[in-house]
């Protein structure tokens, strides 16, 4: 006797469920990375860094370094202005570099000819330290211990005028974004500051549990925060008026973040004795892929990325390590899955097996019934 088995109900739901798994499921090719050190060059302590072209332009203790990285194997510097106190920080733009030398204040350099440049101005308050400096358009941000933000307008770099200083008491990294200045500072942490009408700066607010902030990325609408002893975080400022975050990691093996660096999902981080790879893919779901921990890597202060090589400035010079994936996927799904979106799951696919069901039972009165999986008795 052969006797048709009909489960219609069951077989919906589970194929529902499948459905919808493979909607919401991460489907992510694993990628593995190697690190190798390309080169250890040593000089004195360097504070920041920046590109431009085949040079890499480094603030030290004896002042600006100019190096050739047009062989990353083998660096070469070129040129040195010297600064009686030294600089911390550079920031290069037409042309023309932009140093916090210190107690010296802002110095102004002419590096057209990298082999020979020249300084062409200088800002000083009494008594201060310029510590961090950025150029946006036609002004300068220039980051003092004591008196703050000031901003400068250099559409003349040889006659730089002071238009206002802001934001009073100690911070470190500045970052610009759509007239918005995102100012780290270690007590307050990260503030938000208007400077549309660049007379009248104005705070905006301060990002929630960004207290010990030190350095600074942005990417498109997040912002990525070095919080030194407190790991990093991440900030979507696609509203500024009220930032909102992410994600943060804490490396409970100890650890200083000072440096960070986004490029193409992946997250790059100088953390004292270490430099530290990230995926922030998702920027609400921060994974840490690999640790170059080597004793060339030295008390580091900052991190920059050309192509495929980091730059780290430290003490003792200037290292450099690459970061190589060894194999690459050939398609990549990354779809983050939250207790909202499993929570839709389930619900969906109840309501699908009560309302599958109701129309196979009217199916079966009116002699018609649908057969999904016969089992033959």
């Amino acid at each position: 006797m052969t006797k048709i088995v009909e489960k219609p109900a069951l077989t919906a739901f589970v194929l529902c469920l499948t459905v919808f798994s493979l909607l919401f499921s991460t489907n992510v090719s694993s990628q593995n990375y190697i690190s190798e050190e390309v080169s250890n060059w040593e000089t004195t302590d360097c504070y920041d860094i920046c590109l431009q072209d085949d040079y890499a332009f480094v603030s030290s203790i004896n002042g600006l370094l100019v190096i050739d990285i047009s062989n990353p194997e083998e660096p070469v510097m070129v040129s040195q202005i010297e600064l009686t106190n030294g600089s911390y920080g550079v920031d290069v733009e037409n042309n023309f570099a932009y140093i916090a030398a210190d107690y010296g204040g802002l110095v102004i350099a002419d590096v057209s000819n990298p082999i020979d440049p020249y300084i062409v101005s200088q800002y000083q308050i009494e008594g201060d330290i310029a510590l961090k400096v950025m150029v946006c358009g036609s002004f300068v941000y220039v980051n003092f211990l004591v008196s703050g933000v000031h901003i400068l307008d250099i559409s003349n770099p040889l006659n730089p005028i002071h238009v206002v200083n802001y934001s009073r008491g100690y911070g470190r990294d500045m970052k610009i974004q759509d007239d918005i200045l995102f100012f780290c500072t270690p007590r307050d942490g990260l503030r938000i500051i208007d400077i549309s009408n660049k007379r009248y700066p104005s705070l905006i607010c301060l990002a929630p549990d960004s207290i010990e902030a030190y350095d600074a990325f942005i990417s498109d609408d997040f912002l990525y925060l070095a919080r030194f002893d407190r790991g990093i975080s991440i900030y979507d400022i696609s509203d500024p008026y009220s930032p909102i975050l992410t994600d943060s990691y804490f490396n409970k093996d100890g650890g200083e973040a000072t440096g960070i660096f986004e490029k193409d999902g992946l997250l790059y981080v100088a953390d004292r004795y270490s430099i530290e790879l990230f995926n922030v893919t998702n920027p609400y779901d921060i994974n840490r892929i690999i640790v170059f921990d080597d004793s060339h890597v030295i008390y580091t202060h900052d991190l920059i990325i050309d192509d495929e090589n980091v730059f780290v400035v430290q003490n003792g010079g200037l290292f450099i390590v690459k970061f190589t994936i060894t194999h690459q996927p050939s398609e990549l799904y990354y779809l983050s899955v939250t207790l909202p979106s499993i929570g839709a799951i389930v619900v969906i696919c109840t309501i699908s097996f009560f309302v599958i069901k109701r129309i196979i039972r009217k199916r079966k009165l009116a002699k018609w019934p649908l057969v999904f999986r016969p089992r033959i008795i």
